[in-house]
């Protein structure tokens, strides 16, 4: 029986107040879609969560102390 896991690829890019910026992107493979809700619950509801996993992609905005991030996660269940 297949595992189903959760590929995630998520692209960060960072912008200063001072108008610098920095992206970055990332790629992890979840255990399970519950287990990745875990890193993500801190940066959307529970209602984005849901319609990420749907669609398969959504773009988020994250304010911090003189920076702005503005995240674009893709998603895809993955059988391996």
């Amino acid at each position: 029986m297949d595992n189903q896991k959760l590929f995630v690829r998520r692209t960060t890019s960072t912008e200063t107040e001072e108008g610098l910026q920095q992206s970055n992107i990332n790629v992890f493979i979840y255990e399970s879609v519950e287990f990745a809700w875990t890193y993500f619950s801190e940066i959307m509801n529970e209602e984005e969560w849901k319609k990420l996993l749907e669609t398969g992609e959504g773009f988020y905005k994250v304010k911090g102390e003189g920076y702005d991030n503005y995240i674009f996660i893709e998603t895809r269940k993955v059988s391996i």
